[in-house]
């Protein structure tokens, strides 16, 4: 079982593209609905995701036990970001329980996967992995040799940004356990840069208001 951080309201569309022939036809159908579509594209819905999206066909195809869970709430108002973490949370121990006996990647945000507490505007919250049975799952972040990511930061927007600041030099490629960092139970190193994956699909501009 796979969960990604991608809207729960998409999960019918990649049930259909799991079970689809994978031709042209099938990736316009995936690509054209909101989450690849919308404005502020990030690693969510680059060209990376869309190939994971393709290699889970294939191995579907090729007979492997291979399914696919949104795990992403619906932002509603009103809405703490506890609450919002713990609708995360919940998601992923649903798909734990549709796959009795098999193993559960999750692929989130940082955050999210932290078995530890953020704050955000002042309030104190838990990342949703600090509210599911910490015996129970393993987090792991990973961490590139330096290089660019496709990231949103604050007023510079959606696009290529320089990582190397935030990132360590002169790992060699391995997982290292144990290492409980910021929340985590290891860190798997690439050994080399990263390098930015944009959108797989153009964004739409929202639409306006035409005066009658």
């Amino acid at each position: 079982m796979v969960a990604l951080e991608r809207s729960r309201s998409e999960q019918s569309a990649w049930d259909d593209f799991l079970a689809s022939d994978g031709g042209p036809t099938a990736e316009g159908r995936l690509l054209n609905g909101e989450g690849w579509t919308s404005l502020g594209q990030d690693g969510r819905s680059s060209r990376a995701i869309f190939e994971l999206a393709r290699t889970l066909r294939r191995m579907r195809a090729s007979g492997r036990n291979i399914s696919v869970r949104m795990i992403m709430p619906s932002w509603k108002d009103g809405m703490t970001t506890e609450e919002y973490e713990g609708q995360m949370a919940a998601a992923v121990a649903e798909a734990r329980k549709a796959a009795p006996g098999g193993l559960v990647l999750a692929y989130s945000g940082w955050r999210h996967a932290a078995k530890q507490t953020w704050e955000n505007n002042g309030v104190r919250y838990h990342a949703a992995a600090s509210q599911l049975p910490p015996s129970e799952i393993t987090t792991v972040t990973i961490e590139s040799d330096a290089g660019f990511g496709w990231t949103c930061w604050g007023i510079e927007g959606c696009g290529v940004h320089d990582v190397s600041p935030h990132r360590p030099l002169g790992h060699s490629r391995g997982v290292t356990l144990g290492v409980t960092q910021d929340g985590f139970d290891a860190v798997a190193y690439t050994g080399k840069p990263s390098t930015a994956s944009p959108p797989a699909q153009e964004t739409r501009p929202p639409a306006k208001a035409v005066k009658q």
